[in-house]
């Protein structure tokens, strides 16, 4: 019976342990970015950029960590290492120089079919890119530029 009782609450132990998360996130300074994520900011952004942001997060849950940049207007997200995953601008335009980033066939067939908007945010997913326009519409890109999706 010793053994029953301590079999069923290792076995719960376990359990918890294994459905429970580390979640965790906290506010960090923009010395304690990734140098990628650093560098990319003050390119994308100006030198002056660590003064126009708001609030920078770590989030780590489990195995992965982000970083969450706030800025005056803006927000950029970046994976574990510093690279940049999500770049977007709510209702400005997203820099030039980001746009750089992405394959000119989507800049091109954006500026083509939505002339009257602009491209307010730029994420980086497994399968390409999503691109928000000014007009709520997010389109999705495979990496060769060619459409996969549109939601409105």
């Amino acid at each position: 019976m010793k053994k029953l009782n301590l079999l069923i609450v290792l076995s719960t132990v376990a359990i918890l342990a294994l459905f429970s998360s580390c979640e965790s996130s906290k506010p960090v300074t923009f010395a304690q970015l990734p140098a990628k994520s650093q560098t990319f900011l003050t390119t994308h952004f100006g030198n002056d950029v660590a003064n126009n942001i708001t609030m920078i997060v770590k989030e780590t849950d489990d195995l992965t960590v982000t970083w969450n940049v706030y800025g005056n207007g803006w927000t950029a997200d970046f994976k574990r290492k510093g690279d940049w995953d999500d770049v977007d601008c709510m209702m400005s335009p997203v820099p030039n120089t980001v746009l750089a980033l992405i394959p000119q066939t989507i800049i091109n067939y954006c500026n083509t079919m939505f002339p009257n908007t602009f491209i307010n945010e730029v994420n980086k997913e497994f399968f390409g890119y999503e691109i928000g326009l000014s007009n709520g519409l997010d389109i999705e890109f495979k990496n060769s530029g060619a459409i996969r999706e549109i939601d409105d």
